[in-house]
């Protein structure tokens, strides 16, 4: 039997600052991330546009050597974030 703690998660966030200026994107991408237990998972945040739509984009890299592309969206400020792979 292992006694082995499990693995961790490493999030590595392609701009930080940027990431800071929207807190409730921020927050549920790095739950969303918190999921894939042993893997790296890369956030690439971008801006809002000027129509309300937000997109993060979630590059998770499995210890296996594949990938899972994950979009994180808001339609308009006050909608729910949804998560689409």
């Amino acid at each position: 039997m292992s006694t082995n703690p499990p693995e961790s998660t490493e999030i590595h966030f392609y701009d930080t600052e940027l990431a800071k200026r929207h807190p409730e994107m921020l927050a549920a991408v790095t739950r969303r991330a918190m999921e894939f237990v042993g893997s790296s998972i890369r956030v690439i945040p971008a801006e809002r546009r000027m129509n309300g739509w937000l997109e993060w984009s979630l590059l998770v890299r499995y210890l296996t050597g594949n990938e899972l592309f994950i979009a994180a969206i808001q339609r308009r400020p006050d909608a729910e974030i949804e998560f689409c792979s």
